[in-house]
Formats: structure tokens, C-alpha cells, sequence
């Protein structure tokens, strides 16, 4: 591959060798050359290395960490060996679209936006005897400018929420110019137990804008072995353990010290990632308030995922606690908690809109190329 790439795709992994070929055969179903594709393995022992070596094209390159590292940790170490003009991260279980690289060349080539974004869509492998099943936009949506950083702005001010809608590393293209300003402000570019949505709000504060391509270029898959995939399959005592499991190389990096420590760390991995970017950026965030009041509601809706067993009266009855640690307003988390009941039953009716249609093949690689043919 001549020259420096276009486009440098990153996927770190660890152990996946049962998802981990599909995702690397869909991202190199491109007739594009101007890109590389880094498999960083962070100590696998289970046959990866073999796996991608099989794989007999140029523009893959494999790197091992030689220790076990935290993802945080093996996404800095791959994020400082790539060198395209652009950087985009993709788990070891998602996957590209058939041809999406191809068309996203002409941007990558422009180089223009700092941020090049598209409308995501979702597949959950089979998983714990559930057939696959798949969500979001396949369809074209709008293409322009997106103002990123008053997404973010939003998001701190409503304490969390919406946080998805800033556009991260992570199934977005930053440039390079804008990944080593991370770096040059920050002393690394990925902070924090959740680096993806540490570096979408780091990028938005060092670029107001972002640009929609206005077509799916990337799938986000969620399978057995990966730390969503297996949130969604495990509740209670068995969800807690999947998340202390990912959270135990953790140990050095705290919670944010303005959050309540008497939860679960792993409540607090979204809200100390934006906080923590916020004390990073001070000229981009200094002025907008975190809404912990806010925090609260979300972190209700949104428990079962985070495997909490709580309930407002709890929330309420530790009031007092918690003031030593921030601001909380009972009235302002009383109608954010009746916000967040109103959003949770409105995408609740809208969900059977949004699932794809006819059955769903059992890989990732299958399913995109299920989309590609009827494109």
C-alpha cells in the first residue's frame, strides 16, 4: 500500500477469535486500497494471532500488547501506531458495509471535517439461545454539518443524558489533527474506564463540528463474549459480575471525586468520562454545570443495564450524603425522572418500528452482506 492511508481502522480485541474474523472479512470487503486495518490484541491467548495471520491481504497489519493491558490502555497503544489521515475504532464484533469505505473515500480524501460521522446501525448476535436480531437506519438519512459541541454542552448540562449523540472514535472517523490535539491537551488521547465517550467529548471541545456522510457506513454488534453483548444477556448478581469483571483492571483509575461514591463504580463510568472531559476542556465546558440532579434520573433509566437495584426513594433518602459530594435538587430530579419516564415509553412504542425486517443471519459478516445485496 503506497504512501501514507487515507484511513486508519482500528480494532482492539481480546480473546474473540469466535467474532473477530467476521468483523476483519467485512471491513476489507472494499475495493479501496487507501486504508489500514490494525488488529491490536491485547494478549490473546486463544488463537487470534493465528486467525488474523491467515488473513492474506496488505492493508492488515496485527499488533500484540505483549502484557494485558485495560482497553483503555490497548486503545492508546494502537491509536499512537496508526497512520492514516483519519482514525476510526470498530469492536471485534462489529463490522463495516460492504463497499461503505469506498464510498466515504472522497471525505477521507477531502479532509476537510475533523469529525466524519453516519447514521449506526445495531446487530445482537445470537446470544444465550436468542436467535440474531438487528435495529436502526439502514436507509440514507440527511447528510451536513452536525454541531457536536452543543450536543455535548447538552449532554453535561442534562447530566449524562444523550451523551450518544456526541459522535466518539468509536464508529466515527476523527482526524488526525484532531486526535493529536487530544493528546497535546490531554497527554493521551483515551481517559477514564469509558474512552470512546471521553474522546467524543474531548473532540467536541476542540471542534464545533462535525459531518454526516448521510449513509451507514459501520454496524455496532453486541455478542456473548463482548462486554454489551453480555450485559444484555445476564441480569442482577450475573449482570454486576460481567461489569466487575471489565472494571477490575481498573483499580488506579477512580470515579470522578464530585460523584457519590456509594454506588456501583460502574454507575459512574458514563458521568466521570464527560466530567472528566470537562475538567480537561475548561474553555469549551468551564461555563455549562453538570446536571447531577439530572445524573440521578438517568442513572434510574437506565439501572438494568448498569445490573443497579435502586429506586427514587433511595436516591432521596441520601440526599443529605450526597450533597457532600454535589448539588442535588429534589424538585430537579423529580422532573427529570419524569422526563426520562416519558422517553423510555415513547421509544418503547417506536421500538417494533425500528427492528429489521425478515430473518436475521447468525454473523455479522452474513447480515451486512444481506444488506449489501439489497441495496
Amino acid at each position: 500500500m503506497p504512501g501514507l492511508p487515507l484511513l486508519s481502522i482500528i480494532v482492539p480485541t481480546r480473546a474473540r477469535v469466535s467474532t473477530l474474523p467476521f468483523t476483519l472479512r467485512t471491513i476489507l470487503d472494499q475495493r479501496t486500497r487507501a486504508f489500514e486495518l490494525i488488529v491490536s490484541d491485547n494478549c490473546s491467548r486463544d488463537g487470534t494471532r493465528e486467525a488474523v495471520h491467515r488473513i492474506a491481504d496488505d492493508r492488515l497489519v496485527y499488533l500484540d500488547t505483549g502484557e494485558r493491558l485495560t482497553m483503555t490502555d490497548n486503545w492508546e497503544f494502537a491509536v499512537r501506531r496508526a497512520r492514516g489521515r483519519y482514525v476510526l475504532f470498530v469492536g471485534d464484533d462489529d463490522a463495516i458495509l460492504p463497499g461503505a469505505i469506498d464510498r466515504l473515500e472522497p471525505f477521507l480524501a477531502g479532509g476537510t471535517a475533523s469529525i466524519l460521522t453516519w447514521p449506526l446501525m445495531f446487530y445482537r448476535w445470537p446470544i444465550d439461545g436468542a436467535p440474531a436480531s438487528a435495529s436502526g437506519g439502514a436507509a440514507a438519512a440527511a447528510a451536513g454539518p452536525i454541531d457536536v459541541r452543543r450536543r455535548a454542552r447538552f449532554a453535561l448540562r442534562m447530566g449524562s443524558w444523550r451523551h450518544y449523540a456526541v459522535p466518539t472514535i468509536y464508529h466515527s472517523a476523527f482526524h488526525r489533527t484532531l486526535v493529536d490535539a487530544i493528546r497535546d491537551r490531554a497527554g493521551r488521547v483515551f481517559h477514564t474506564m469509558a474512552p470512546d465517550v471521553f474522546a467524543g467529548f474531548a473532540g467536541a471541545a476542540l471542534t464545533p463540528d462535525a459531518f454526516s456522510v448521510g449513509f451507514p457506513v459501520s454496524v455496532s454488534g453486541a455478542s456473548a463474549r463482548s462486554n454489551s453483548g453480555r450485559m444484555m444477556q445476564v441480569r442482577g448478581d450475573s449482570a454486576a459480575g460481567a461489569w466487575n469483571e471489565h472494571l477490575s483492571e481498573y483499580r488506579d483509575q477512580p470515579i470522578h471525586p464530585s460523584l457519590y461514591p456509594r454506588v456501583p463504580v460502574r454507575v459512574n463510568t458514563i458521568p466521570t468520562a464527560l466530567l472528566v472531559a470537562r475538567d480537561l476542556f475548561p474553555e469549551a465546558y468551564g461555563s455549562d454545570a453538570f446536571g447531577y440532579s439530572e445524573m440521578w434520573a438517568y442513572l434510574l433509566r437506565t439501572r438494568r443495564f448498569c445490573a443497579w437495584d435502586v429506586r427514587p426513594s433511595w436516591i432521596v433518602g441520601e440526599r443529605h450524603q450526597i450533597r457532600r459530594h454535589h448539588p442535588f435538587s429534589v424538585g430537579r430530579f423529580t422532573a427529570a425522572l419524569g422526563l426520562q419516564t416519558g422517553v423510555a415509553l415513547t421509544h418503547r412504542l417506536r421500538r417494533h418500528d425500528m427492528h429489521v425486517a425478515g430473518r436475521v443471519p447468525a454473523d455479522i459478516a452474513a447480515f451486512v452482506a444481506m444488506l449489501g445485496s439489497a441495496a
